[in-house]
């Protein structure tokens, strides 16, 4: 017998998470998002605005920097590799934020840094370029017309080989230009010039325009999720990518069976989505409460913002004639992400109305 579950949650039609691209792309004021986790070239702009071209040989598909998920990025050998995109697209903003991932692999001499994302045509002499330092600290240069340029540099000195989250903004309001790193503010200096941006300037990832001095500039590492915004981010957001990307604890999943035929659940995760499949169907984005024609297995997970899933999902057998067993509710299991996330013991604890529950062990770490 076909066993067809109804459900009328499922009848929204939504991703089944929110995760760290998705929160990039519903950004307001972003102009170009670069996630690098193309197999190959070109290097795709994920608003489909701005494609890059990669020259030298960057090596695609190493290992990113998000923790959840098999992340991909774009990695640089420090000799020749870089990605040319088109300046014209970016347009010529007042206000912006430029964000990326990035790993180094080596510390450059005296004088020599490693460029991760430029708009110039004369590198520190117009427009922007985001960079880490000889000290490997991360750094941002902005640059007015007659040559005067503002440098924000950061006090912390980057560990080789580790992902960090590198973001500078800058807004002509609020007057002054800040460097973030790992989500926090490590500097930040006040500047009320509008940017110049050169006629023939050039942006590119992982090289600085000009010639001159050229090989001391470029990313010897690896760059993820490269971002540019048209206006500049608050603390608050800066701080929100860097945990997204960084989150890799799964969320819990909870039934509530005190709405029988009907099932309820939750999460420990208050942000979460959640995904249900019935009799081992495929897994579809769903809102509680669930409900079925038929008796069979409900299976349901959660998912956070930063596409962690519950890795044990929690199941109970739904259907009209399923409500009850000799007048008592039917025992679920309980889905149990295995982590110590923050709260996750008090978002549980609602257990009594579950009705009559049957959790599942966590394995341990």
């Amino acid at each position: 017998m076909v066993r067809v579950a109804t459900c009328a949650a499922l009848a929204f039609a939504a991703t089944a998470q929110a995760g760290y691209r998705d929160v990039i792309l519903a950004s307001p004021g972003l102009l170009a998002y670069w996630p690098c986790d193309d197999a190959s070239g070109p290097v795709t702009d994920a608003r489909g605005n701005n494609p890059g071209t990669a020259v030298g040989g960057p090596t695609f598909g190493v290992a990113g920097a998000l923790a959840s998920g098999s992340s991909r990025a774009l990695g640089f050998d420090g000799v020749d590799d870089a990605v040319v995109l088109d300046p014209v697209r970016l347009g010529t903003p007042t206000a912006l934020t430029v964000e990326t991932w990035v790993l180094i692999r080596s510390s450059k001499a005296s004088g020599h840094y490693h460029t991760l994302v430029t708009d110039s045509l004369d590198d520190l002499n117009d427009g922007f370029l985001l960079g880490i330092s000889a000290a490997d600290q991360g750094g941002i240069t902005l640059a007015a017309s007659g040559g005067s340029s503002i440098d924000v540099t950061g006090t912390t000195s980057l560990p080789l080989n580790t992902w960090h989250h590198l973001a500078a903004s800058y807004d002509p309001v609020d007057a002054r230009v800040r460097l973030y790193v790992d989500g926090t503010e490590e500097a930040s200096t006040a500047w009320s010039s509008p940017i110049f941006w050169a006629p023939a300037r050039q942006l590119q990832l992982g090289r600085q325009a000009k010639a001159l001095s050229q090989s001391a500039r470029f990313l010897d590492g690896a760059l993820d999720e490269t971002a540019l915004y048209g206006r500049a981010l608050r603390l608050d957001e800066i701080e929100d990518h860097y945990r997204l990307g960084r989150d890799a604890t799964p969320p819990d999943t909870a039934l509530d069976l005190s709405q029988r035929p009907a099932v309820g659940f939750t999460s420990d995760d208050p942000d979460a989505t959640f995904e249900c499949r019935f009799d081992g169907g495929a897994w579809v984005a769903c809102r509680p409460p669930y409900t079925a024609a038929a008796v069979g297995t409900l299976e349901v997970r959660a998912v956070d913002r930063a596409g962690n899933v519950d890795p044990t999902p929690a199941s109970t057998t739904v259907g009209p004639d399923a409500a009850v067993d000799g007048g008592r509710p039917l025992e679920a299991s309980v889905g149990c992400g295995c982590a110590s996330r923050p709260g996750a013991g008090l978002a549980l604890a609602f257990g009594a109305l579950l009705g009559s529950t049957r959790r599942r062990r966590c394995r341990s770490a």
